[in-house]
């Protein structure tokens, strides 16, 4: 035993005192309960003289093996409980003696802690602590320990102590404001747990912590969104030093339990960033990102790097469209318009960057996107005059396609989101409103002016072989686009087809020159956001696109069109280095062309067939 918990330390406390601990060491509460009143106000080199007084009365032999309903508080677990309070309330004292005290106070209080765990709410009456009370208590009491590497190997291998961790950062957000000193001493000794061995780098650490969270990792997700939206929960208020240096300190311990350093760019592999992605992480990393862009806060500088970083991944994670469509709702570009006016060695300036030359632009072909575009420039119409963004030749770009997509996007509504099929019969190839038409019931991704022409597509028109539920390259079904994102992508592909048909029809000529009889395809990149639309032979196609039964369709339907359809290609950004080809042929149809040659000039709205108006386009995605 360590000489700090013999009770021989009593006789050096004065006689009033010493009647006092000899009575609580032997087991009265009353006594214990009174030495525990007088820690704060006592000398610290006397209050240590009382250690051994609560160390006795945390003997392990002494915990019932369970506690029945409605059962009253037993003497020995009331000793313990005062025991408990006394360590707590006696926090200084302990820091004060030795760090070698630690570990064996350790071994007695663990116990009864797991215990009143187990057992807090089946005593009647008022319990011995408040349920948030427990928990806080028990991180400010080991967290000032953490600066000693023994004690926080020591409670890292103890199975249970995350649990309480995780039960404390619940309890930390439902702290109010009247408690700011206590919130926040309580976080310190949070975060130096988890930032030390303490944390979820590994598997059973995380589902440790999990488990304290709610049971699952979503509920992990759900507690560190919940308290960066208590550190930030506005954007337009901005966060004290304390707050920015606890935000890094959160964002820390997610940089290590997904291991981000080490899988910097795979974003799929990071287990709790993923469960965040759904709760709102866009949105919170956004929010923070505007509360910070003007604090001059000792840590706002790397709050404000770990918060690019994050939503960096974030943007190229899977369904980053959502993501991105979030981040755009809650002030992604007026953060960083703010943030542009930082010091020039800031390194939020290079995020900025990457995110609007790229990584947001590439998402300008998903409807969910766009929509949120037109708010987001409209905010931000009186920060663009004096940020220093404004004279970077990569913002220009951005608002120039931008403002395109969003010209797309008003036409098409403007419309009533008319949508028109053809029929993939090429031989009929009528083209109507999407209502008029049958789909095929198999595949799900092939429409039909009637019956007669669907039966004919599957006797000689070759979808007998195609047919299948499950067409990887076809725009008409892809599980991850919805159908407003499907019908914006046709309407960005005839934009855009149409403005570069001079570029096309040259490119297509010169293939034809060089190439005669063989099948070109016009491929229409949208990887950095901007069209780049280029005339290639079918050959070149991509190996697993090259490969597939739709590809060899739709070569095939297409040599054998007579001018009646053409072989696009829409290439697109779905995550990081996950990028995604769909074959979208153009379709064109004219009366009485009799399977004449059609040329490749945009043709004039005319009346298709007799179900069809004024307003049926002749040609179609």
């Amino acid at each position: 035993m360590h000489p700090a918990l013999h009770p021989q330390k009593f006789a050096s406390l004065p006689l009033h005192l010493r009647t006092m601990v000899n009575s609580a060491a032997t087991g009265s509460v009353q006594d214990l309960r009174r030495l525990r009143a007088r820690i704060p106000m006592m000398p610290t080199s006397q209050a240590a003289l009382l250690l051994p007084a609560f160390f006795a009365s945390l003997d392990p032999a002494g915990i019932p093996e369970h506690v029945a309903e409605d059962e009253p508080i037993s003497p020995t677990v009331s000793r313990a409980v005062e025991a408990i309070k006394g360590l707590y309330s006696g926090l200084l004292v302990l820091q004060a003696a030795e760090a070698a005290v630690f570990p064996q106070l350790w071994t007695r209080c663990w116990p009864w802690i797991t215990f009143l765990r187990t057992y807090l709410e089946c005593w009647p009456g008022t319990p011995p602590f408040r349920d948030d009370d427990f928990y806080i208590d028990f991180v400010m009491f080991v967290g000032p320990f953490q600066e000693h590497n023994s004690i926080g190997d020591l409670l890292a291998s103890t199975p249970g102590v995350r649990f309480m961790l995780a039960k404390a950062w619940m309890s930390l957000i439902r702290l109010g404001d009247a408690q700011r000193d206590r919130y926040d001493q309580a976080c310190q000794g949070l975060f130096a747990c988890v930032l030390g061995p303490i944390n979820a780098a590994d598997r059973a650490g995380l589902a440790e912590f999990s488990e304290g969270a709610g049971g699952t990792i979503d509920h992990l997700a759900s507690l560190v969104i919940s308290f960066m939206d208590h550190l930030a929960p506005s954007s337009r208020a901005p966060m004290s030093a304390t707050q920015v240096k606890f935000l890094v300190a959160c964002l820390t311990f997610v940089n290590t339990t997904d291991d981000v350093p080490h899988r910097l760019n795979k974003p799929s592999t990071h287990p709790l960033c993923s469960a965040m992605r759904p709760q709102g992480l866009a949105r919170s990393l956004t929010t923070m990102i505007c509360a910070i862009s003007a604090s001059t806060a000792p840590h706002a500088e790397t709050a404000l790097h770990d918060c690019f970083t994050f939503l960096g991944l974030t943007c190229i994670a899977p369904r980053r469209q959502l993501w991105i469509a979030e981040a755009l709702k809650y002030g992604l570009l007026r953060g960083m318009l703010r943030c542009s006016r930082r010091d020039a060695s800031s390194a939020v300036h290079k995020y900025s960057g990457m995110l609007l030359m790229g990584t947001i632009p590439s998402t300008f072909v998903y409807y969910c996107v766009v929509t949120r575009l037109q708010d987001a420039l409209r905010d931000i119409t009186d920060l663009v005059r004096t940020s220093p963004l404004r004279i970077q030749p990569y913002w220009a770009d951005f608002v120039g396609v931008a403002e395109e997509r969003i010209r797309i996007l008003k036409s098409l509504e403007s419309s009533g989101w008319a949508s028109y099929k053809a029929c993939t019969y090429l031989k009929c190839g009528k083209i109507r409103n999407r209502r008029h038409c049958a789909r095929c019931s198999s595949c799900r991704s092939t429409y039909y002016c009637s019956g007669n022409c669907q039966a004919l597509d599957w006797r000689e028109g070759g979808h007998r072989s195609l047919c299948a539920p499950e067409l990887h390259y076809s725009l008409n079904e892809f599980q991850d686009f919805s159908w407003h994102d499907r019908t914006f992508m046709r309407a960005i592909l005839t934009h855009d087809y149409r403005n570069s048909l001079p570029q096309i029809t040259r490119g297509r000529a010169e293939y034809s020159r060089t190439s005669p009889g063989e099948t070109n395809f016009v491929l229409f990149s949208y990887l950095s956001g901007i069209a780049q639309i280029r005339v290639k032979p079918a050959q070149s196609a991509p190996p697993q696109l090259r490969t597939s039964r739709e590809w060899d369709d739709a070569v095939t339907r297409i040599a054998n069109s007579a001018g009646r359809a053409e072989l696009h290609v829409m290439w697109i950004q779905l995550e990081e280095n996950v990028k995604a080809h769909f074959i979208v042929p153009l379709r064109r149809y004219r009366r009485g062309t009799n399977g004449g040659e059609i040329g490749l000039e945009v043709t004039p709205a005319i009346q298709a067939d007799d179900e069809s108006d004024s307003e049926t386009p002749t040609e179609i995605y």
